[in-house]
Order: C-alpha cells, then structure tokens, then sequence
C-alpha cells in the first residue's frame, strides 16, 4: 500500500495453510464473483514499492515442483520428485506424438517445456516455459526408457533456461536436473509376495486404491499400510539407483 492507504495486515498462519490447499483459485480467477477474503496484498520481490491485491490459491495452480522458484533463484542443481496421480503410459510415443495427453504424463512437466497439454485447463500454465521445447521429446523417451527397465524412473538431464519475462527467468542459466517420476517398478513389485500384489491388483475394491499414485483430492487419509508400501517402494527406487543419485549429487 502507499503512505495514504490504510495499513493492512499480512497473512496469518490460519489463512496461509487455508490458501496452500485453495486449488479452486484457478477457477475463481475467471470468474467475476468477489472474492476477497482470498485476496491478499503481495510485494514483487524484485523491488517494487507498491502493493498489488492479488487472489490467491494453491501453487500447485501455477507450478506443482518447485522448479520455477529455484530457477528465480538461480540454482544450479535440482533434484525433481514428481509424485503425482498420473501414472507415465507406456504406450505414448514422444516421437510420434510430442504433444502427451493428459493421461500420457503428469501435465506440469511438459508445460516447463513450452508443450501445451490438455492439463493447461483450468491451471495457469501457459506461462510455465522455462526450457527449450526441444529438449521434451528427449527426457519423456528417457523416462519411458526407464520405466520399461524397471528399477524406476531416475534421468539426469543437463538443461539451459529460456526467457521468461512473466516468471522473471533469465535466458542461459544451466542447471543440472535429476527428474523422479514415481511409478510401479516391475523389479520391485515381481519381488513383492503374491498375496500383496493380488491386493494391490485388487484395485478400488482393495487396502491398495490407485497405488502407488494415490488421488491427492479424494484420498486425505492414507491407512499405514498405504503410506508404509509407498515409502518402501520409493526407498527401494533409490536404493536401485543410488550409484546415478551419489553421482549426481557429487558433480
């Protein structure tokens, strides 16, 4: 606010946990309904004196990872947990069709990319390019690569920034980044016993729903059983790859 503009306060901790799950702001935002008890006044990091009132919601209405805001930041090195309700298809050929459906990969990786997706609907993604849209097709065939050896999906990729104006991303910032997609490895689960896989197949009707990409919206109450399998298939996808994270790590 300026000098005359009466002092409001900022978030409380209240609001701001409320706001971090508020992932229905996207929607409101094309709406011409008030919204201001989810309005708040932000500051531009970057130096601006003056307040804008803004609507605000979940990140994950912009971008689910994290990258962006590292890349603000001008970090060199990224490691990626992409831990989401979309499971990578192992039909979907990036070479024959660059563009993924929503159902092919999770939509915030391509959007990083400058690659539309039908999950650009109802999110606000279009700004998200950060990188060259040529270096998609390259880590989408690694990933699927890597699924189909299963051990997991683990790919380092060397990659430069592209101008980003709206993001305040400079262009020619080289970041290393480790991408982790979780999936079902096919190492890990042959070893599980057979009464475990039959339940996990089981599907809806099992302990196991929609493992291991449980649904964040409809599935806020994970058993034990639910979180203790993820955690164990997770650790054993870094066990599996431990030499390529160590040495990523220590480059």
């Amino acid at each position: 606010p300026t000098q005359s503009d009466p002092i409001r306060p900022g978030p409380t901790t209240t609001s701001a946990v409320g706001i971090s799950s508020m992932a229905p702001s996207s929607l409101f935002s094309t709406t011409s309904t008030d919204y201001t008890e989810i309005e708040e006044q932000i500051w531009d990091a970057a130096g601006a004196t003056e307040a804008v009132t803004m609507l605000v919601g979940d990140g994950g209405d912009v971008e689910n990872y994290g990258v962006i805001s590292m890349l603000q930041r001008k970090m060199t090195k990224l490691v990626v947990n992409i831990n989401c309700v979309t499971p990578l298809n192992p039909d979907w050929d990036p070479a024959i069709q660059p563009v993924p459906t929503s159902s092919d990969i999770d939509g915030y990786v391509p959007a990083l990319f400058g690659i539309p997706t039908e999950a650009d609907e109802g999110y606000s993604l279009i700004y998200n390019q950060v990188f060259d849209s040529a270096e998609f097709s390259a880590l989408a065939t690694a990933m699927l690569a890597a699924q189909e050896a299963g051990d997991g999906i683990v790919i380092p990729q060397t990659l430069v920034t592209v101008q980003n104006d709206f993001m305040g991303i400079d262009a020619g910032h080289e970041v290393q980044v480790l991408w982790k997609y979780t999936t079902l490895p096919t190492n890990w689960y042959d070893a599980l016993p057979a009464e475990l896989r039959a339940e996990i197949e089981s599907g809806s009707s099992g302990k196991y729903k929609n493992f291991p990409h449980y649904e964040t919206l409809t599935q806020l109450e994970l058993s034990a059983e639910q979180v203790m399998l993820l955690a164990n298939l997770e650790a054993w996808v870094m066990f599996a790859n431990e030499e390529l994270i160590r040495s990523f790590l220590a480059q």
